[in-house]
């Protein structure tokens, strides 16, 4: 068995959708014999292109039934003699012609959707490893913050990371034009750290900042974009060492 090479891993679309041709297909599965990755690749896009068939599907237009009849019954039903060879070619190319631009087409869709599915993925396991990554640190500051209202706000923060999780739990969804925002408040004022809107009470961020330098954390209920200063009476705060 040849030794895989990465041109021969970039062809998992293409031997999917058949357009791998006789030589190149048969290097393929040589090399997708002993390639785990590549395995499940195919696995993962004949899956999509089913169900991306599926999406597509659509039933025939009423008429095209009886305009296809209508085209038949005036086409000319014996075929000019031609060489077997000839029309075989010309059948050939006509195929090719038709077939190569659809596998080209449905190739990009496949690999567009995987690499979208792929992508949100990896941000999915970037975003779970950062918070557990403040969790965890030595320096962890934890916040609790409850409100009149019910529901309670929990910000965690990692000055030596610079990170901040702040994780809602049982807060009032908000209608689309409104949005809590989280304030950083100190002595010359209220500083805008994250606008967030639950759902179902709940919502998990993660902040590139900490509130190093400020006194208390503030939540108010604003306009959709927030303010740049809090327009509403605060819903819940909590005192912090500006110092931790």
């Amino acid at each position: 068995m040849s030794e895989p090479t990465e041109d021969q891993h970039t062809l998992v679309g293409l031997y999917v959708v058949d357009a791998l041709d006789g030589e190149e297909r048969h290097r393929f599965e040589e090399h997708l014999a002993g390639c785990a990755a590549c395995t499940a690749e195919v696995t993962e896009f004949r899956a999509t292109t089913g169900r991306l068939s599926n999406l597509m599907a659509e039933n025939p237009p009423p008429g095209l039934r009886s305009a296809i009849l209508e085209r038949v019954s005036g086409t000319r039903q014996v075929s000019p003699v031609v060489q077997t060879d000839e029309l075989a070619d010309r059948r050939s190319r006509s195929a090719r012609r038709f077939v190569a631009p659809v596998l080209a087409v449905a190739a990009s869709v496949i690999a567009l959707v995987l690499g979208f599915g792929w992508m949100r993925s990896h941000q999915a396991f970037d975003r779970q490893q950062a918070i557990a990554q403040v969790l965890s640190a030595a320096d962890a500051t934890n916040v609790s913050m409850t409100g009149d209202g019910g529901g309670a706000l929990r910000v965690v923060y990692s000055p030596g990371l610079d990170r901040t999780v702040v994780v809602a739990d049982g807060l009032a969804d908000l209608p689309s034009d409104r949005t809590y925002a989280l304030w950083f408040i100190g002595p010359e004022g209220a500083e805008e750290a994250a606008l967030f809107r639950t759902e179902d009470g709940q919502v998990t961020r993660v902040l590139e900042r900490t509130p190093q330098g400020f006194d208390a954390l503030g939540v108010t209920n604003e306009p959709a974009g927030g303010s740049a200063v809090p327009t509403e009476p605060i819903l819940m705060q909590a005192p912090i060492d500006p110092t931790v």
